[in-house]
């Protein structure tokens, strides 16, 4: 986290001078740190800086002779993340191919080793909304995984939660939910009783799983159980604190329930408003489901009032989850008639 980052900059950035007086008797050593340093800025979201640090390890690896194949596809890996985090995915997706195309050369088609540009090429294509090649992609990962006396349940575990995003995203839920539930067994083994932040959020997703497919009772009891565990895991002021309370009220509208609905959006208002800000989306989806609990409960001017500017606020909001801007704007045509 942020914390471990500001210990560890200074540290890495000495390293970094050191190994670059040395860098020419060993250039792979430096590679090695540099790796380190881009991977740690590209964590914290400090994309531009990761970036001229994998690019570095990259230059250095050109005059390389005998280059170290796996330093190489680490660095083609790296760069292309930061390049899929900033959108520009024209650049990454031949970082990747190369990186693909090498690991197969020199690992084989079916060594561990590839999981991490596979994963990579999954979250391209996820970006991309090609959401057929984002689960080709996520199931060889989880494939190769199995075959690997190695793999950790972590990595195992976040695999098949990329997967169940994928299926998500195809809006194939049962499937998601199939995958959620094994994702979630096994979490609740390792972590006992008590839970864990990992634990948490799948439950929350899959409350949300449930909510698509109608499931609402059972959506409902898995939210009370999200709610309670990111109590404890979570920070109070951290916007998960909202999920559970928002997914509740789109579930108590959905079964005309609006009085509950209404109390479960103010309580989302409360967590989001301070840490997001007013314009942000989310906070901009949750006003028009308010207005959309007043709709219900027939206090029209007072849902049009919420609703309209709600719907700018939304359409002027960087990143949009299309469901929640359709939700919205099937508020105001209602609200229209």
């Amino acid at each position: 986290g942020l914390d471990n980052y500001v210990q560890a900059k200074p540290l890495m950035e000495n390293s970094i001078r050191q190994a670059g007086q040395f860098g020419e008797e060993n250039p792979e050593a430096f590679v090695s740190i540099l790796l380190v340093a881009g991977n740690l800025e590209k964590d914290v979201g400090q994309y531009d800086s990761a970036l001229l640090y994998f690019r570095q390890a990259g230059d250095i690896l050109e005059l390389t002779e005998n280059k170290d194949l796996s330093l190489q596809i680490d660095v083609l890996t790296g760069e292309a993340d930061v390049l899929v985090s900033q959108d520009k995915l024209a650049l990454a997706e031949p970082l990747l191919t190369l990186a693909l195309k090498l690991g197969e050369q020199a690992f084989g088609q079916n060594h561990r080793r590839l999981t991490d540009t596979l994963t990579s090429l999954a979250a391209l294509e996820l970006r991309r909304e090609n959401i057929d090649k984002t689960i080709a992609y996520n199931l060889r990962v989880i494939e190769l995984m199995e075959h690997d006396s190695g793999t950790t349940y972590d990595s195992l575990l976040a695999a098949k939660n990329n997967l169940a995003i994928a299926y998500g995203g195809g809006e194939r839920y049962h499937e998601e939910q199939r995958i959620l539930s094994e994702v979630i067994n096994i979490r609740r083994e390792i972590s006992g009783p008590t839970g864990s932040v990992e634990l948490a959020i799948h439950i929350k997703n899959l409350a949300s799983s449930l909510h698509l497919t109608g499931d609402y009772d059972e959506a409902l009891e898995t939210l009370a159980e999200a709610d309670q565990m990111i109590k404890v895991h979570f920070p109070p002021d951290s916007p998960f604190q909202a999920l559970p309370h928002f997914t509740s009220a789109l579930i108590y509208l959905d079964t005309n329930r609006p009085k509950i609905a209404e109390t479960e959006s103010l309580a989302t208002l409360d967590i989001l408003e301070p840490v997001l800000g007013e314009d942000h989306f989310q906070v901009q989806v949750t006003r028009c489901v308010l207005a959309e609990t007043y709709r219900q409960q027939g206090q029209i001017e007072k849902a049009r009032t919420l609703a309209e500017p709600a719907m700018k606020g939304i359409m002027a909001a960087g990143t949009k989850t299309q469901i929640y801007v359709d939700r919205c704007r099937d508020t105001l045509a209602a609200l229209a008639d």
